[in-house]
């Protein structure tokens, strides 16, 4: 994860804590105590953010945590390509957000069509 990215999440982690008593609109989960393997470059920034997050949620957006990451990979089964070709990070309202393993882009498939995030 390069260092500007990192700085923008660590800057909206914190204004999203500043408020505790008001509406959550997001929240970002902690550094990952626990060991995560990922042997598969193309996605080796997602991994990194895992590390250092593991997972977030923003309304209608979930990114899993590793913990929910390995639970859900059923979710590319009905994919093309399947789990040969994507692993799936999270959702956007109920439909998978998966990083394709050949290219490391983020995907969004909508009833079964993919659209290029």
């Amino acid at each position: 994860m390069n260092g500007k990215l990192k700085w923008i999440i660590e800057t909206v982690k914190l204004e999203l804590s500043k408020e505790p008593s008001a509406i959550v609109i997001g929240k970002l989960g902690d550094r990952n105590k626990n060991e995560i393997l990922n042997d598969n470059l193309k996605i080796q920034s997602y991994y990194e953010f895992l590390r250092e997050y593991n997972g977030a949620r923003f309304g209608s957006i979930d990114l899993w945590s590793s913990e929910l990451l390995l639970k859900n990979q059923y979710r590319v089964t009905e994919i093309p390509g399947g789990e040969d070709n994507w692993t799936c990070i999270g959702q956007i309202l109920y439909e998978p957000t998966v990083i394709n393993k050949k290219d490391g882009k983020v995907y969004r498939f909508y009833q079964g069509h993919e659209t290029d995030m």
